[in-house]
Parts: C-alpha cells; sequence; structure tokens
C-alpha cells in the first residue's frame, strides 16, 4: 500500500519543506494550498526527485473545498 501524505501550506516555506522531505521517504504526497503555481511547481520538484506528487488548490477555511480535497485524495487512494 502507498503511503499518502497531505500537506496544506505545501506551496512554500515550512510547507514545502515538509512535502519535500515527505517525498524523499517514499510518501505519495498531496501538496494542497491557496495558490495553484507554486502548488505545482512542489509537484513538479518531487516529480523531478523521482517522487509523486499531486497539486490541489484549497482554502481550508471553505469547508466545500476541503471536503472536495479529501475525496481526490480517497479517488487517487482508490487508484492504486
Amino acid at each position: 500500500m502507498t503511503k499518502i501524505a497531505l500537506v496544506t501550506g505545501g506551496g512554500s516555506g515550512i510547507g514545502r519543506k515538509a512535502a519535500l522531505a515527505l517525498a524523499s521517504i517514499g510518501f505519495t504526497v498531496v501538496v494542497a494550498g491557496r495558490r495553484h503555481e507554486p502548488l505545482e511547481t512542489v509537484a513538479a520538484e518531487i516529480a523531478a526527485q523521482g517522487g509523486s506528487a499531486l497539486a490541489v488548490p484549497c482554502d481550508v477555511a471553505q469547508e466545500p473545498q476541503v471536503a472536495a480535497l479529501f475525496e481526490t485524495i480517497a479517488k487517487t487512494r482508490s487508484e492504486e
């Protein structure tokens, strides 16, 4: 079974570092945050290092967006 880690605020700062560290030890990383472009950049960095990542724009203050985020994660898991 693949290990999946969700990192909110993963497009920059500590979130970015956490996403890269988790990917380096074998996690598939779901990188979430409000700004799509930085998320895609981090996901591309992870892929370039041989890891797996998914960028999902999400404002965690918006309950419908959080629900959609977890639906995306569940779908990703079921496709393994």
